[in-house]
């Protein structure tokens, strides 16, 4: 099975799982087309270009979700709480805690009842959501890294890409 983006042959998946994305975190979350990643974008108006190519590169915006829904963050930013030392490189670290609350307080019910919705969450969200419920949790995060989609000041602004947590089996 084939379908087409503008004239051009892309890959669809017979195996796709239909879900609806929203985005609890408090800003947009662009996503790019996977030969995005790792490229230098340059925007204007809403509209990103290959900074090289000059080609006009499309993405999806999750825009956050107004109303109840949401993800407080109990701290403003990351703050560091403790230092620790690295003696082997002689240095010491800082180590932040991000500390968060889940909102409503229906995430503590069955997670099967948002089947069919994930949610945009940041990445600590995830890592706490697979330790509490292992792989039955409707959140993703966007994939940093090398999938990260950067501006020209190396920004980032988008992703290729979400991930989703899940215990590695053995």
């Amino acid at each position: 099975m084939k379908d087409t983006m503008k004239g051009k042959e892309r890959v669809t998946y017979e195996n796709r799982e239909e879900v609806k994305i929203v985005n609890l975190t408090s800003h947009v979350i662009r996503l790019f087309p996977l030969m995005a990643a790792g490229r230098v974008l340059r925007g204007g108006g809403g509209r990103f270009f290959d900074a090289v190519t000059g080609e006009e590169i499309p993405y999806v915006a999750f825009d956050p979700e107004p109303g109840g829904l949401a993800v407080q963050v109990v701290t403003a930013a990351y703050r560091v709480e403790r230092w620790v030392h690295d003696a082997h490189r002689g240095i010491l670290v800082p180590v932040a805690e991000a500390k968060f609350r889940l909102h409503p307080p229906a995430w503590e019910g069955d997670m099967r009842m948002w089947d069919g919705v994930w949610f945009i969450v940041p990445t600590a969200v995830i890592t706490y959501a697979s330790a509490r419920w292992g792989d039955d949790h409707p959140f993703v995060a966007p994939l940093g890294g090398s999938f990260a989609v950067r501006d020209e000041q190396r920004n980032v602004i988008g992703t290729v890409a979400l991930v989703r947590t899940v215990e590695l089996g053995d």
